[in-house]
């Protein structure tokens, strides 16, 4: 490593060392949760390659749903405790709303009835004001 990428690295070190207790204060008691909502949109994630690189059969649909079947599992455990919590911060909203995004429900995606087009409204509007993206194609900004 020459002189300059000895500073640069020791800058960026300084750089996160200081940013570092500025986001887990920013977290601040929602740390748990926000831990849990990215989780499950990793595992929303893995699960959607899984089904999307599947072979178009019965028998491939059969082994996607095999192969994710556990992580449904965790994705129901993360639900249930994340239930159980109420967000103290804005990140911990924000945190919510990518899980929201990422499952894309049908409150979300086509409203069927009243109580879904009245969540999916107040999930779009606060994406909306919190500056988050709320179209399938943005979805990897989540």
């Amino acid at each position: 490593m020459n002189r300059r990428e000895t500073i640069r690295a020791a800058m960026a070190g300084a750089a996160a060392a200081v940013a570092a207790p500025a986001v887990a204060q920013a977290a601040g008691n929602d740390a748990e949760l926000i831990a849990l909502c990215d989780r499950f949109t990793e595992l929303e994630r893995q699960k959607r390659h899984i089904f999307d690189t599947a072979p178009n059969t019965l028998e491939g649909d059969r082994l996607a749903q095999a192969e994710t079947a556990p992580l449904y599992e965790e994705q129901d455990q993360i639900i249930t405790r994340a239930h159980e919590m109420d967000a103290k911060t804005w990140d911990g909203v924000r945190a919510r709303l990518r899980m929201a995004f990422s499952y894309r429900p049908t409150c979300i995606e086509g409203p069927s009835d009243w109580d879904d087009c009245i969540a999916g409204a107040i999930l779009h509007d606060t994406a909306r004001l919190l500056g988050l993206p709320t179209d399938t194609a943005a979805e990897a900004a989540l």
